[in-house]
Parts: structure tokens; sequence; C-alpha cells
């Protein structure tokens, strides 16, 4: 099944640095992502946490939301009868894909000029985060 559709929106609803510091170990990279509905706009929003921690104390934090629309008839293809969706894990896959690579651009643009501008998010192996088809209806529902 090929779902159509399209990044409409990116917000930062978050960003701190919250210590600018020389750091001698690699920091520890922390993440969330959450997926969630909206049936008015036909529009799945995909949000990424990213937690950057030295030894146990955050030291930066970024949330991104990517909104993406779903055309109509993709829509219709996965919308149940209760106004949930059943969408695909590699769908969801995909658009996480495209949220990370979103979260990477953000990140170096907040931090250039700071020290925390080499801590790039690395990569992520989302086949193990987005495992199976899944049910979402609002409210969001947690992946992980």
């Amino acid at each position: 099944m090929a779902l159509q559709f399209q990044l409409v929106k990116i917000d930062t609803p978050q960003f701190a640095i919250i210590n600018d510091g020389e750091f001698n170990n690699p920091l520890q990279i922390d993440f969330e992502i959450n997926f969630a509905i909206d049936n008015n706009l036909s529009a799945i929003k995909n949000t990424l946490k990213v937690v950057y921690m030295n030894a146990n104390e955050p030291v930066m934090q970024l949330v991104i939301d990517c909104c993406y629309a779903i055309s109509p008839d993709s829509w219709k293809e996965i919308t149940a009868s209760d106004k949930s969706i059943v969408a695909p894990a590699g769908f969801l896959q995909h658009l996480t894909a495209l949220t990370i690579g979103v979260t990477r651009g953000v990140l170096h643009s907040k931090t250039e000029g700071t020290n925390l501008n080499k801590f790039i998010l690395p990569l992520i192996d989302i086949s193990e985060i987005v495992k199976n088809d899944m049910v979402i209806s609002p409210p969001p529902t947690k992946v992980r």
C-alpha cells in the first residue's frame, strides 16, 4: 500500500541548552517518538524528543513536531470505523526517518557557534523502534 502524504508543518515547541560546556566523554542521547492524528486535517503528527545527557545530567533538550497531511484517498484507506487509523509500520518508519532528518537540521542550526554543535544526532535504527502496524487515535500513542 503506497500512502500519499506531504510534510506540511514543522514546529520546535521546545529547545534548551542547559550546559554548553566541554565534555570529555561522549554524551548519552535519550529519545522518545510519539504519533498523533488529526481527523479534521487528515494528518499524522510525528513528535521526536531528544535529550543529550552527561553523567545523568541533561545538557540539551529538543522537541520537534512534524505534521504530515495524508491524501484523502490514502486517509480513507487507513481509517477505521472508530475514527482511529491503522498505520503500516513501514509508513511510520518512513515518517520517523524524515522527522529525524529534520531534527538533525534544527539541531545544527540551533547549536551553531556552541560547543554542542559537534554532537550530531547519530543514525537510529527505526525498525527497532517501530516494529508493527499501529492503531493511532487521539490522544497520542507513545512508541518509546
